[in-house]
């Protein structure tokens, strides 16, 4: 398969498009109770566990634009939302997770560049996310499904 660019990434709030969106993170993970016993050859082993999930969505803060999603903390921490991160501008490849933000630290950067004002917000999945396109576990990018079985 080809690779594909992020370039025209984005993500959803519900269905309202985050604004001056310059990137995502997604961290699908389960845990591992893992132990030693007198079976195991003095070797821990382990089983899967409980799935969970976390993230981070940065945006450029932009005062001019305020109240439209626009990197202006419009999402505040302990808010409730539906995520759709997309990877690309097909709308056929996104992760949809039900998530809590976490919190939302701003950054800025005094240097001769002049990067811009940027916020970040890191969220934790509170449902099974599922996976569209090529984020669909298993299906070869034609399909959807839950990323936790």
């Amino acid at each position: 398969m080809a690779g594909f660019s992020g370039k025209n990434g984005s993500v959803r709030v519900g269905a309202t498009h985050l604004y001056e969106v310059l990137g995502w993170d997604f961290d699908p993970k389960v845990a591992v109770p893992k132990w030693a016993s007198n079976t195991t050859s003095g070797v821990k082993t382990g089983v899967p566990g409980v799935g969970d999930s976390s993230g981070k969505v940065e945006v450029k803060v932009h005062p001019a634009n305020a109240g439209a999603f626009s990197g202006t903390l419009d999402l505040r921490p302990g808010q409730t939302v539906t995520l759709l991160l997309h990877a690309d501008a097909s709308g056929s490849n996104y992760i949809s997770v039900q998530a809590i933000i976490e919190n939302t630290p701003i950054s800025v950067k005094v240097d001769p560049d002049g990067e811009p004002v940027s916020a970040t917000y890191n969220f934790q999945g509170i449902s099974n996310p599922i996976g569209y396109g090529y984020f669909s576990p298993g299906s070869g990018g034609s399909s959807s499904g839950p990323l936790f079985s």
